[in-house]
């Protein structure tokens, strides 16, 4: 009769291990479920934080664009250049022509990617404007080198 007694312990011994396995993993998993809560909030105010300085489609101010500024500067690289070329060669201008167009440039509004060559225009521009005491290798220079890194100015004052 010792085989039951020694089952009937062998059977109580499983019982207990298995309620200490099932309490440990209940425990583990409320553990690990404020873990996860925990995360999600932390996510929530990120993304809350994201979504605020997310530019809306609505909010999103008209101003001009790139085709916009290019319009403008083949415009007035135009007269420029021909001012530029007429100052080189010694020859008269029109002068308020090139001041409309310095005072354009002044208050267009430049995307960013242009701005290097903008003040190069603007520059150049200035120059002309000095009329006489223009100094004409800086003009020279200047133009060559705005039409060096922006070959397709070229193309825009055909």
């Amino acid at each position: 009769m010792r085989k039951p007694s020694l089952f009937g312990k062998q059977k109580n011994i499983l019982k207990f291990v298995f309620t200490v396995l099932f309490l440990t993993s209940f425990v583990l998993i409320l553990i690990e479920k404020n873990k996860f809560d925990d995360y999600s909030k932390r996510a929530e105010v990120v993304y809350s934080k994201m979504n605020k300085s997310m530019v809306k489609g609505d909010s999103i101010e008209k101003t001009y664009g790139i085709e916009d500024y290019r319009d403008i500067v083949a415009s007035s690289l135009f007269e420029i250049d021909k001012a530029a070329k007429e100052v080189l060669l010694g020859q008269d201008f029109d002068l308020e022509k090139i001041k409309k167009v310095y005072k354009n440039l002044l208050s267009c509004q430049v995307p960013e990617s242009y701005r290097i060559m903008h003040i190069k225009i603007v520059s150049l521009a200035q120059e002309i404007l000095k009329q006489e005491k223009a100094d004409l290798d800086f003009l020279e220079t200047s133009r060559s080198e705005l039409f060096t890194h922006n070959p397709w100015l070229l193309e825009v004052i055909k």
